[in-house]
């Protein structure tokens, strides 16, 4: 499934369009940092021409001649200094740029008239407020910059866009076909694709796709002649036991073991027919309305038999009218390894079955599981805890192709275990949901060692 949210076309445009802005940025920022630089000097510059000639003339006249520019004024005594600068000026010595009243601008430079001759200092100060063009005008640059960055941003972020998509459209045709195939192992035309890196993806798309095709085609072969080959020796124990079975004065223990035999032979037949259809991906995916608590006692019930010494007491906490939608040989599967884990290797004294909210919860008081995180890996503790039969690597396939979530809660040593199975949800839904809409309390019974009969 693609995972909903901005395309990859998507989100070149708006790369290219905040990488726009931020130069625009940058742009905007050095544009103004030069135009006040730019503008500030022509200032000083003027100021440092009226001083090199105010310094000429003294030298010749012993006076001061009026400044060449009219914004220009010289003064001897720091008094005589306009009264919105006079004070400033005193405080702020080494500074060279004030703010006047009523928008004055002011460009201040100290000098002597000789230098070297501290009584002749002299303030050279322009007024230049009438002169100024990027203070004034200071908002409506910006405005003006970022109306114009915006623009080419958006101008260059579409035609990124444009572009993207022009140029990514092969490889959203080839993300569509490989997640919208109807088959497990989707077909890809390679020779459809451009010449580039997209075309060289689905070359090697289509050559890894056939060679798993071909894989799966063989492992479908093998599995088949594995079915006949396993059933063949299946049916002769099972006809030899229904022999046996027939022959006058049997022991009670003889009987009874023949009955084993016949039970096991019957599970055999199961576990062969569901794990082969695993294995070929065909497994019978059709799920029925199913009484949970007849399933869960009977499974009880078949390991007693298969361990009568055990003297686990188990306690079932689930509905008797409480019924679920599923597959009714995989969940009997599942139940039955499940509780075998438990009275066969956790060294439990109890055991806890509970359904509530669609959850099915196993959980016993044993030496517990160590489970390692990476899927379908157990450690050599769990997978002694798990022990024979299918074991808990098949379980959790069983539960993948029964769309059930599989999880261990308990699994550090000597803490029990606690399983739970519940179904992926879907359209927000559980689907392995309870068929059921009833409200009462959960009946809760508790089973002890003897006196257990499964029901129907």
């Amino acid at each position: 499934m693609i995972r909903s949210g901005f395309k990859l076309h998507r989100r070149i445009g708006l790369v290219i369009a905040a990488v726009v802005i931020a130069n625009s940025t940058v742009f905007a920022l050095v544009a103004l940092g030069i135009a006040y630089a730019v503008e500030d000097r022509q200032f000083v510059q003027a100021l440092d021409d009226e001083i090199v000639r105010q310094q000429a003339n003294w030298a010749q006249t012993g006076t001061v001649i009026d400044p060449a520019q009219n914004f220009i004024t010289v003064y001897r005594r720091l008094g005589d200094l306009p009264p919105d600068l006079k004070d400033q000026v005193e405080a702020e010595r080494e500074q060279i740029e004030f703010r006047g009243l009523e928008g004055r601008h002011y460009h201040v430079a100290r000098f002597r008239l000789a230098p070297g001759d501290a009584a002749t200092s002299a303030i050279a100060v322009a007024e230049v407020s009438r002169y100024l063009f990027i203070r004034p005008a200071f908002g409506s640059i910006v405005i003006f910059m970022a109306l114009l960055g915006g623009a080419i941003a958006l101008a260059t972020g579409l035609l990124g866009f444009v572009l993207a998509r022009r140029a990514l459209a092969p490889l959203g045709e080839l993300a569509a076909q490989v997640s919208g195939a109807d088959k497990p192992v989707p077909t890809i035309d390679h020779t459809r694709y451009p010449a580039n890196e997209i075309g060289m993806l689905a070359g090697q798309l289509s050559s890894a796709f056939e060679r798993i095709g071909g894989f799966i085609a063989r492992e479908q072969a093998f599995t088949r002649e594995a079915s006949h080959e396993l059933r063949t020796p299946i049916a002769v124990i099972r006809g030899s036991a229904e022999i046996v079975a027939l022959q006058p004065g049997l022991s009670p223990a003889s009987t009874e073991s023949l009955r084993r035999i016949d039970t096991a032979t019957k599970d055999m037949v199961n576990t062969l027919d569901l794990l082969l259809g695993l294995a070929r991906e065909e497994a019978d995916t059709t799920c029925e309305r199913i009484l949970l608590r007849p399933i869960v006692i009977q499974a009880i019930a078949d390991v007693r038999e298969r361990f009568p010494d055990t003297s686990i007491a188990t306690e079932i906490y689930v509905e008797a009218d409480a019924a679920i939608v599923a597959h009714r040989t995989r969940l009997q599967l599942i139940l039955n390894n499940l509780v075998t884990n438990s009275f066969s290797h956790s060294r439990a004294c109890r055991l806890t079955i509970t359904f509530a909210n669609g959850q099915l919860t196993i959980a016993d008081d044993g030496v517990g599981i160590a489970l390692v995180g990476r899927r379908n890996e157990c450690t050599e503790g769990a997978g002694q805890a798990i022990g024979g039969g299918l074991g808990l690597l098949i379980v959790q396939r069983l539960c993948e192709a029964g769309g059930i979530v599989f999880a261990i809660a308990g699994s550090k040593p000597g803490a029990g275990t606690c399983i739970t199975l519940q179904h992926a949800s879907r359209a927000g839904e559980p689907s392995l949901r309870p068929a059921h809409a009833a409200d009462a309390g959960c009946e809760r019974d508790r089973l002890q060692t003897s006196g257990l009969e499964p029901t129907d």
